[in-house]
């Protein structure tokens, strides 16, 4: 009798063991920038935080030159949360919601924003 409890709790070991492996963050999960400095006077650094939590926070830190050695900067954070199915990610943030598809090549996050087609490359920095 005793011989049949060890052999089922260590069979249930195994089996809570196997089901952590659905715990695995999702590869989008973590940090990832992008900065483009050729935008006619605008230059613009992009972040993108994509937490195990589903959260997310969107970064905007740009600058524009104003001519004349002035310069006008900002920093915009919006923060929300996310879902992903198969190769789309719909961000819920503040009053906006943004999808885009995405593809990952190893440190690379491409992502391709379905209001105006626009695609942006992002390094993972975490």
């Amino acid at each position: 009798m005793l011989k049949n409890l060890v052999l089922i709790v260590i069979a249930l070991s195994f089996s809570l063991v196997s089901c952590n492996k659905d715990d695995d963050p999702h590869p989008i999960v973590g940090a990832w920038i992008t900065i483009d400095s050729s935008n006619g006077g605008v230059n613009f650094e992009e972040t993108i935080i994509f937490y195990a939590s589903k959260k997310v926070d969107f970064i905007v830190d740009y600058s524009i030159d104003l001519g004349g050695g002035d310069v006008y900067s900002d920093i915009i954070k919006l923060s929300g949360t996310y879902s992903v199915s198969n190769n789309v990610v719909k961000m819920e943030l503040d009053d906006e919601v943004i999808v885009v598809s995405y593809k990952i090549d190893g440190d690379a996050l491409t992502l391709t924003f379905a209001a105006d087609g626009r695609e942006v490359v992002y390094t993972r920095i975490e």
